[in-house]
């Protein structure tokens, strides 16, 4: 899974955009709420508005689901700026996985 999910770091391709912590929730309530079949669109339904609860939960709590904004603006794809944000400990980052693996394991119920 990891291996799967490396494209979705920094935002998305290091572009700043969706948040890791985000993306990695939406992959969990996929998994665990997820439709088997094409035709089972009420459990696609089921999983669109967790995913939806997710989203707007994290940018109420946070400010913006964006990685751009929530790093700072940090330039993902520059290798000085990626080395002294991981440099820092990401701590933010740490923080919001922490605070949105809790509200995640109230959606997935």
């Amino acid at each position: 899974m990891l291996k799967a999910a490396t494209g979705f770091g920094g935002g998305i391709g290091a572009r700043g955009s969706m948040c890791g912590v985000i993306s990695g929730s939406v992959i969990v309530i996929g998994l665990k709420h997820g439709r088997g079949r094409e035709d089972e669109m009420d459990v696609a339904m089921n999983a669109y508005l967790r995913c939806s609860d997710l989203l707007d939960w994290f940018k109420e709590e946070f400010g913006s689901t964006m990685c751009s904004d929530l790093t700072g603006g940090v330039d993902f794809r520059d290798p000085e700026q990626l080395a002294e944000f991981y440099g820092s400990g990401h701590l933010k980052c740490i923080e919001m996985a922490a605070r949105a693996s809790a509200r995640l394991a109230d959606l997935l119920e």
